[in-house]
């Protein structure tokens, strides 16, 4: 061939995959769920997880674009190339390992039962923290006084989350699961008492405690800190297997952030504790 034309063909090459690169990554995240995101008047999208994604994607010399999308339809988002990544409380599990790959995990933090401030569900002396990766003989005797606590009680949770994996269990031959598709409804009907307890994530029940709610500002953690085992080993970026190649950009930008001290910076100001697995 000319060689002329085999320069143009390299040209237009590099045009083509630095075009390819120049075009921004869509990051799907869950908008009801504060402080990680959370939905301004505007419409617009803050919170702990928006600004990691815009952290990370600088770190990968990438311009990304964060959308809202429905939990239920994350992974079949990711498989049709909808999205390029999620990154919004995903938490690591077997399951679902089994439907995409994930980074290594940017956060971890407990999950609680939470009561209002004036729930009738008996207080029981527990272990602070119960780790169900490996349950020892105190921490089943915590679990078991539980069982006894919430025995004929109404406990709502997300539907299709780990929340839901561990009620069913561990409680769901005590006490009745009400599962919902909107944390808005579901917090509504806890706040009106349709519910006995909800268990989430530490940081949202503590968002809602700073919140403007005067009953949900006042409930009140019930029982231990959940850690491990069905609630998974971490919250990290979500990807579809044929995007395993960038796995380790994520890996790499997550590490960079713990290594300088972004991520911890970014977990105090929405957390006010640290959050680094």
């Amino acid at each position: 061939m000319n060689p002329r034309l085999l320069a143009f063909a390299a040209i237009g090459m590099v045009l083509l995959v630095a075009s390819v690169r120049a075009e921004p990554w869509v990051i799907g995240t869950y908008v009801e769920w504060p402080p990680w995101t959370i939905v301004q008047d505007s419409g617009s999208l803050d919170g702990f997880e928006i600004d990691l994604v815009h952290d990370l994607c600088r770190r990968m010399n990438r311009t990304c674009a964060v959308v809202g999308v429905p939990w239920a339809d994350v992974f079949p988002l990711l498989d049709a190339g909808e999205i390029d990544a999620y990154l919004g409380g995903m938490s690591v599990t077997a399951d679902r390992r089994r439907l995409g790959v994930f980074s290594r995990p940017y956060a971890r933090m407990p999950s609680y039962f939470a009561v209002l401030a004036d729930s009738t569900v008996p207080e029981a002396a527990t272990l602070g923290r119960v780790d169900l990766d490996d349950i020892d003989a105190e921490e089943q005797a915590t679990l078991d006084v539980l069982a006894e606590m919430l025995t004929g009680r109404v406990i709502a949770v997300h539907r299709d989350t780990t929340f839901e994996i561990f009620l069913r269990q561990h409680f769901s031959h005590v006490a009745s699961i009400a599962l919902y598709d909107s944390e808005t409804r579901k917090l509504a009907d806890f706040a009106a008492g349709r519910v006995d307890l909800i268990l989430d994530n530490g940081g949202v029940l503590l968002e809602l405690t700073l919140g403007q709610d005067p009953i949900l500002s006042g409930l009140r953690l019930y029982g231990p800190s959940l850690v491990g085992g069905p609630l998974g080993a971490g919250i990290a970026v979500a990807l579809s297997r044929s995007r395993m190649p960038v796995v380790a950009d994520w890996n790499r930008a997550i590490e960079g952030a713990i290594a300088d001290g972004s991520l911890a910076e970014l977990a105090f100001r929405w957390f006010g504790f640290s959050v680094t697995p």
